[in-house]
């Protein structure tokens, strides 16, 4: 992953997605380590960075955020890892994509940490959206309202400041 070669996709999602080839590569019967699996995910999000390979690209974001929307465990560094690749994984058009990552900012009922990852993410896929898109606008109201808001966790609040910056 780190390599960002095409050729370790069916390694990563293995490991990603927690699969039987998964467990056979770490040696295991069950559950591929935690650990294991986030990096497997960040490894992903860097080969999404890098292939122009559209169908890869597609498989990257779905596995990301497959896992990101099915996670329950209490290791958040796995949904973390998901938002960071979905962010980062280049795209044809990242309108549904920032799209989703914006719904999945505004349920408040999903853990803080993870969402004070999604205005970054967001703002990196729309770096290259012209302004006045409807996406980066909607966006932008998303983070003022989250920043002027005092239920607003500090973790999110300093995220969707430093996106403002960003999109501004």
């Amino acid at each position: 992953g780190v390599l960002q070669s095409a050729d370790a996709f069916p390694v990563l999602e293995a490991l990603a997605t927690n699969s039987s080839d998964g467990l056979k590569l770490c040696g295991r019967e069950t559950d591929v380590p935690d650990r294991t699996r986030a990096f497997a995910l960040y490894g992903l999000g860097l080969l999404g960075n890098k292939t122009t390979d559209t169908t890869l690209q597609e498989k990257i974001l779905d596995i990301l955020w497959t896992t990101l929307i099915t996670d329950e465990s209490n290791f958040k560094d796995l949904r973390v890892a998901c938002v960071i690749g979905l962010g980062v994984t280049a795209q044809v058009d990242p309108v549904p994509t920032a799209e989703k990552l914006l719904g999945y900012l505004k349920d408040s009922g999903n853990d803080k940490l993870v969402r004070a990852h999604c205005p970054n993410a967001i703002a990196k896929l729309l770096e290259k959206t012209p302004p006045d898109a409807a996406i980066v606008k909607q966006s932008l109201n998303v983070f003022i309202d989250l920043a002027g808001s005092k239920k607003t966790t500090n973790e999110v609040l300093q995220s969707a400041v430093q996106a403002l910056g960003m999109l501004g």
